[in-house]
């Protein structure tokens, strides 16, 4: 497949006649500036830190949301994500560039995000750039988790961003599948699925009632669509003067280019019914073959994040980005399935 990638953090050349002195690399634009990520541990997060720690060498720091676990507090599992393969370029290119992350404890959940107010100074003081990708992407949570982490996150990640004196952008991640319903996905802020208000009381009375469940997300096909909708059009609407841009990116598939191609840190989505499929574990898919899923590559979402917190135009309106594959290349499930047949046969898969 091929796809239009956007170099995350390119290099001005001062050579070339035909730039403008106006110009300023994305690389530029993060030199001196901090950065603060939701959705660190999950796997478009490790891709966005490693690409902005390697990418744009003069950001001064990066400080990352950290939920504490049991047996596991914030500096053992920013560790567990510094010992992926995915950040072996960065240890042994650039060691010193892993210093420049800060974990701040934390949890969507909880009244301010959890976060002491030492470190709520500390953001408010130093934060240039938020990116708000944290988020359950569970299809089957029940509404009151769904609206819970993903909507009421998303209200304190706002309202924290109102607070930082610094801010140039807040990038909020979506998905393509927020706006189900529609045909064509235009890059606009559709209309909420149902009010706030309305939704909360709706929890209150019904949201243990399965059936009255499926009613009230009104055509969408999960609380996970239904919540990240209901998000995109409560940030247009009260995100006041933050600098704000959403990016919807479809089906999220393994590293196509760098730094490592073919990379992913879990076996669940996609990736986890096409090996299935290529294994022949699975032989029967329910649907049509000329159906077309979107894919699109981690590193094209993280480059693509990258960049529009740079870029985007910031106006009155909140811009859209779509990353999305299947308007310019679209692949079948037909031909998904056969691509990867065939290289299970090359692997030696038993069929």
């Amino acid at each position: 497949m091929k796809f239009r990638n956007l170099a995350a953090c390119e290099t001005s050349n001062n050579n070339e006649k035909n730039v403008t002195k106006s110009y300023k690399s994305v690389s530029d634009f993060y030199a001196g500036k901090s950065v603060f990520i939701t959705g660190a541990t999950g796997f478009l997060g490790k891709v966005i830190v490693e690409k902005l720690l390697y990418s744009c060498s003069e950001i001064d720091k990066i400080y990352l949301l950290i939920r504490e676990k049991k047996n596991d507090n914030i500096n053992s599992r920013i560790q567990h994500i510094l010992d992926n393969t995915l950040f072996n370029r960065l240890v042994e290119e650039k060691p010193e560039a892993l210093k420049k992350i800060i974990p701040i404890g934390g949890d969507l959940t909880s009244d301010n995000l959890g976060i002491s107010t030492s470190d709520q100074e500390l953001l408010k003081e130093n934060v240039s750039i938020v990116i708000h990708s944290g988020a359950t992407v569970k299809f089957t949570d029940p509404l009151h988790i769904a609206m819970d982490i993903n909507f009421g996150g998303t209200q304190k990640m706002l309202e924290l961003s109102k607070k930082m004196k610094k801010l140039e952008a807040f990038v909020y991640v979506s998905t393509a599948y927020s706006q189900s319903t529609k045909k064509v996905l235009e890059e606009i802020v559709y209309p909420a699925p149902a009010e706030v208000d309305e939704t909360y009381k709706f929890m209150k009375d019904y949201s243990h009632i399965e059936r009255e469940t499926k009613r009230f997300l009104n055509g969408r096909p999960s609380t996970y669509t239904f919540s990240k909708a209901l998000c995109e059009n409560y940030i247009a609407r009260n995100r006041c003067n933050v600098p704000t841009v959403i990016v919807r990116p479809s089906i999220v598939t393994p590293i196509k280019d760098g730094p490592i191609p073919g990379w992913l840190d879990n076996w669940g989505g996609i990736t986890g019914v096409l090996d299935n499929m290529a294994k022949g574990w699975n032989r029967v898919t329910l649907g049509k073959g000329h159906y077309v899923p979107d894919m699109v590559p981690v590193d094209y979402v993280s480059n693509l994040i990258i960049v529009a917190a740079a870029k985007f135009d910031r106006s009155k309106i909140v811009p859209v980005y779509n990353s999305c594959s299947s308007s310019t290349n679209p692949i079948s499930w037909e031909d998904t399935y056969a691509l990867f047949i065939e290289e299970g046969k090359k692997r030696g898969y038993s069929m």
